[in-house]
């Protein structure tokens, strides 16, 4: 199952990631076009490499560097002290280039400055990214008239530089709406208003068909790995030399003249990042994240001829595809036509290709809709009635009847029938800006010349003949975008019955009506709760934050859909049009406002906060969300009952939330609505009650009932039948429907025991039961089969209380004293232990799951960990030497990583996911959120005998590791996690339950989050592997194979709940001792029975002799 559509089956949370570099749409059509490529495009082979650091050319490897290639640099080695020094500095200059792009970005002039202020070199204004865009071709294209202006003052030739499709800056600026100031310096800077790009297309092509150019890119931050802030770059390192024997002519401007932006500047400085769909970094660190898949879609009309050879193949895709073809949405959105000189040859080509691009893209579970269209005739009037399938999951787009004249027809006929949103916002007929006007954001200017957001609303003069003059001037001055926006406020009535001389202003106002019933039933749908009905109406991007009068204080769909807990909506809202959650109502608030404010313990909440809404976004009063969310005074003034009232609904509150638990703090206080997972679930309870029947078992612990096999069939079916024991019919029916306030299903907890397993298993189903923990509240929201669960799994009754959980106690008493080392060395004279391993994990107090973390909370967990584990007292605390060493989880997930195969050698790895494989990269994705890897890592002790991985799963999981020398010394290992354990536990808070101890997203790790592996070679024993899984259950230990060696076992302790560290630990010593024990007897009857036989054997041959003489 692909992922995208998995994630939405489990219910899991449409994370952002940092944005990819990814293909460009105009790519080189030939190898002639390729040739054409001068030096702006600077690639060279790896062996290139190789020999200027054999040369020791640090001019040319530094070039690599400013062309945006750093990462081919990380993957190299020198042993000469020159090259070592520059390959140190590299990754510091690799996050130089970042913040110099980021602050492009962002408008930010003074951190530019800030950051090209000596000692750096003045050549790091030339740095690019990778796709060849450098500082000036971002700030022409964003539209940040004083950065480029600061930009050109300092690199002049930069105006020529081209990136790696040929564009110059001057292209990239044409392409930015109301972008004349940043055009106009770029013309008086020298930039050739006739050079073509490698598809021979000149900056005025683009200025009239801006959709023809890839913009995201402008917004795309370089890459860099994570380095410490306290290291200051070696910029010496670095050679003055660019190693091209070009002059660089680069001169840092004073800095009068180039401050902050003024109050005053026309928004043609108007940062077009802030104004983006869908494509800003700011989104994607907030984790609203856009859909990176659109930058590699197919161009339409491939994937118009694909459906054609292959309809039930393309349907099948178009869920899968959905998150793209919404991005495209977004991209065709933010582009508008502005050549009036040859809008009929426009037109023209858009007829061409709303004939060529319309496409059916159904669901798959629900009814199809033929798509009827009937030709009307130049020469006479008729009834027009379309029924189009929507791109994005939409399965039906029902249309009005309205009757035009031949004209009309023609020129509306993608705009008022309500085709894809595709088809509509770049193939429309005659008029393309009548339709125009209506797609995707409004950005133009007001009449005072101030910048008009998307989300401002229409001011309604008191006086009627002053708003009918205003009214009258907007339609004289042939402003379509002021229109649009009086529709999309809610007052459309207004112009109603007004008329306009202009063709295209009174084909738009013909269809106003159209246009506000379809608004009007995108809001009934989202107070009803119809998904289908809302995706019907939905065949416009900007209706998603449209207004009505039925939905009062100027709400959008969202708003709507919050307030009356449909979550299906809302997440289907704020996943495809991100815009939704920041567009206000008329008190400037958002709808994560609205949902701060409902008893649902932060259900949606914490949904939109997933799916990108601001928190910090102050209303009118002044006050954001995390505020309201805090601060219960502030619920006077706005609150869940004064906002349904509003609605006339004040009555409901009551029946959309209920207790799912006593004294309920962990769930949503609404029952799960997705049809999809709710079927799901169905399935996997029919999958686990089966397997009970198939599976035979006796009436002891099921953990002992678990076969160890390598087989994945047979482990998953005695996994799912040991869950049958717990999840029984009574039980599920009680819990299937609840949700955690975090939007996690029971779903979420049981699918890794019912997925499609791969060859490898790597994830320890046999200790976890084939569970997962997605959030703390699981334990709380679905006790009723968890609890007797986890009883049963660390050895207790069933029947049982919990007992309060004991506080950490690694290391017993002597003399009234906490010792702190344990000794214990396995008797193993026949050498079968292979190693000892202690693991033992910890999760912050004061953050989720890294699962359920945005980009910025991973980031600040992993930052906090960190100043703790790089201190002098931690050191001292494990007893070593010297600090150990830090690297990313991406530099371990490298291909051929030395720090992988390192780790690997000493036992320090955790079970690893593939990513090159595409099931397990699926499964990363469900278990680590789509962020994986980034916000990773692993600190490594300088004895290279200790590992603390940060936010694998767990906060914090910390593995040390007996030597080779000593294999069977598990009380060294043991003394180093117990020794780390304790010191961590005075710096920072975990998170911990009075009876569960320490909470973990694995349930075998709960209470002392405890668990010792011992690896172990049991030749005898193995024969009779159901003997000795026997033997292991009843000393509590969990036997598993070892995915490495089929010749040893792991033997892991069962229980890590209810007694203290260093009892556990003396129990586990002494039950494997016991298993060696039972080992070297059975060797030994081995050996005498063969002895015996022998003496039997030379006996009866000395008989036989004796006979014969």
């Amino acid at each position: 199952m692909p992922p995208k559509r998995r994630r939405r089956f489990q219910g899991l949370y449409y994370h952002s990631s940092p944005p990819k570099v990814l293909p460009m749409n105009g790519q080189l059509p030939n190898d002639s076009a390729r040739r054409r490529r001068g030096s702006d495009d600077f690639s060279v082979k790896l062996s290139t490499i190789r020999i200027w650091m054999h040369e020791k050319d640090i001019g040319k490897l530094t070039r690599i560097l400013w062309a945006g290639q750093g990462n081919r640099l990380r993957q190299q080695a020198s042993t000469n002290p020159k090259v070592k020094r520059f390959l140190s500095t590299v990754p510091y200059v690799m996050n130089s280039i970042k913040d110099v792009h980021q602050a492009v970005i962002e408008n930010n002039l003074e951190n530019l400055q800030a950051n090209l202020e000596p000692p750096v070199p003045p050549a790091l204004v030339t740095c690019r990214d990778a796709n060849g865009l450098n500082l000036i071709h971002k700030a022409a294209g964003l539209g940040h008239a004083t950065i480029l202006e600061y930009l050109i003052a300092t690199w002049p030739d930069g105006v020529n530089e081209c990136d790696i499709t040929g564009k110059t800056p001057l292209h990239w600026a044409a392409s930015a709406k109301n972008n004349m100031r940043c055009y106009t310096l770029l013309t008086q800077a020298g930039c050739d208003e006739e050079a073509v790009d490698y598809k021979m297309k000149t900056p005025s092509f683009y200025r009239h068909k801006p959709n023809e150019i890839e913009r995201a890119f402008l917004t795309y931050v370089p890459e860099a790995p994570r380095v410490s802030p306290d290291i200051s770059t070696d910029w010496d390192a670095l050679s003055d030399d660019n190693g091209s024997g070009k002059k660089l002519d680069i001169r840092i401007p004073e800095m009068n003249g180039f401050g902050r932006h003024s109050n005053t500047e026309s928004n043609e400085n108007t940062s077009e990042a802030e104004m983006t769909e869908g494509v800003s970094a700011a989104d994607d660190e907030d984790a609203g994240g856009g859909d990176d898949e659109a930058l590699t879609k197919e161009p339409e009309k491939e994937e118009a001829a694909e459906q054609e050879a292959n309809e039930e193949e393309k349907a099948e895709e178009a869920q899968e595809d959905a998150p793209a073809a919404d991005e495209e949405d977004a991209k065709a959105d933010d582009e508008e036509v502005g050549a009036e000189d040859d809008e009929a040859e426009e037109a023209q080509e858009a007829e061409q290709d709303a004939t060529e691009n319309k496409e059916d893209e159904p669901q798959d579970e629900e009814p199809e809709v033929a798509t009827v269209v009937d030709e009307t005739s130049q020469e006479e009037e008729k009834e027009v009635e379309k029924v189009e399938d929507q791109a994005d999951e939409v399965d039906a787009k029902e249309v009005e009847a309205k009757e035009l004249d031949a004209k009309e027809v023609d020129a509306n006929e993608a705009d008022g029938d309500g085709g894809d949103p595709e088809e509509d916002a770049e193939g429309d007929a005659d008029s393309p800006t009548s339709s125009l006007a209506i797609e995707g954001f409004v950005h133009g200017d007001a009449e005072d010349n101030t910048v008009q957001s998307q989300t401002a609303a229409y001011v309604d003069d008191d006086n009627d003949d002053d708003e009918e003059s205003r009214i009258d001037k907007i339609i004289a001055s042939g402003d379509m975008e002021k229109l649009a926006q009086i529709v999309l406020n809610g007052d459309g009535q207004k112009l109603l019955d007004v008329n306009a001389t202009e063709p295209e202003i009174q084909a738009f106002l013909r269809n106003v009506p159209n246009y506000m019933d379809k608004i009007r039933r995108v809001h009934e749908a989202s107070r009803n709760g119809s998904l289908l009905n809302l995706q019907q109406a939905l065949d416009r991007r900007k209706f998603a934050i449209a207004k009505d009068e039925i939905s009062p204080n100027g709400a959008t769909p969202l708003h709507v859909a919050v307030l009356f807990g449909h979550s299906d909506i809302v997440r289907y809202l704020a996943a495809r049009f991100p815009e939704t959650t920041t567009t206000t109502d008329v008190d400037g608030r958002t709808a994560l406002h609205y949902a701060a404010v409902i008893k649902d313990n932060g259900h949606f909440y914490n949904v939109l906060l997933q799916l990108g809404a601001n928190p910090k976004a102050p209303d009118k009063m002044g006050k954001t969300p995390e505020q309201y969310l805090a601060d219960d005074g502030l619920k006077e003034n706005l609150n869940y009952g004064l906002l349904l009232k509003n609605f006339g609904a004040e009555d409901l509150e009551s029946q959309l939330l209920n207790d799912q638990v006593p004294d309920d703090l962990h769930s949503s206080r609404r029952l799960l609505q997705d049809g999809d997972v709710q079927r799901t679930l169905d399935r996997c309870f029919s999958v686990i009650q089966e397997s009970s029947k198939a599976w035979s078992g006796t009436t002891a612990s099921a953990l002992a009932q678990k076969k160890p096999l390598a087989g994945t069939s047979s482990l998953q079916l005695a996994v799912t039948s040991y869950l049958s024991r717990f999840l029984k019919p009574s039980v599920y029916e009680k819990i299937k429907r609840r949700q955690t306030r975090l939007d996690h299903s029971l779903f979420d907890v049981l699918w890794p025991a019912l997925r499609k397993t791969s060859k490898d298993r790597h994830l320890e189903e046999d200790i976890n039961s084939g569970l997962i923990a997605p959030d703390f509240d699981v334990y709380v929201v679905f006790q009723e089969f968890l609890v007797p669960l986890i009883k049963d799994m660390h050895c207790m009754s069933v029947t049982a209380d919990f007992k309060p959980h004991p506080r950490i106690a690694y290391f017993p008493m002597e003399n009234a004293e906490r010792l702190n080392t344990a000794y214990f060395v396995f008797d193993d004279d026949s050498n079968l232990v292979v190693r000892c391993l202690v693991e033992c994990s910890r999760n912050l107090d004061s953050f989720e799951l890294p699962l359920n973390l945005t980009i910025g909370q991973i980031e600040q967990a992993e930052r906090l960990m960190m100043a703790k584990i790089f201190t002098a007292a931690f050191i001292e605390a494990i007893e070593e030497d010297e600090p150990g060493s830090y690297y990313t989880l991406t530099e371990v997930l490298e291909d051929k990583s030395e720090v992988y195969d390192m780790l690997n050698e000493y036992g320090l790895l955790i079970p690893l996911l593939d990513q090159n494989d595409p099931v397990q990269q699926a499964e990363s994705t469900a278990f680590n959120g789509s962020l994986w890897p980034y916000g990773r890592g692993v600190y490594v002790s300088a004895s290279n005998s200790m590992a603390l991985w940060l936010n694998c799963q767990e906060h914090m999981r910390i593995l040390s590791t007996s030597n080779s020398k000593e294999a069977a010394d598990i009380g060294i290992a043991y003394t180093r996690v117990g020794r780390a354990i304790t010191f961590l536990e005075q710096q920072l808070h975990f998170k911990e339950s009075y009876l569960l101890g320490y909470l973990q997203s694995r349930p075998s790790f709960l209470g002392t989050g405890l668990k010792m592996t011992t690896i172990i070679r049991l030749p005898n024993l193995m024969k009779e592997m159901d003997n000795l899984r026997h033997l292991c259950s009843v000393r509590g230990l969990v036997l598993s194979t070892n995915g490495q060696s089929r010749l040893s076992v792991r033997l892991i302790n069962m229980q890590s709940m209810g007694s203290v560290e260093h009892v556990l630990f003396q129990d586990y010593c002494t039950a494997v001792t016991n298993i060696l024990s039972l080992e070297k007897d059975m060797s030994l009857t081995n050996s005498k029975h063969i002895a015996s036989m022998l003496v039997k054997i030379f006996r009866r041959k000395k008989n036989s002799l004796a006979e014969r003489h």
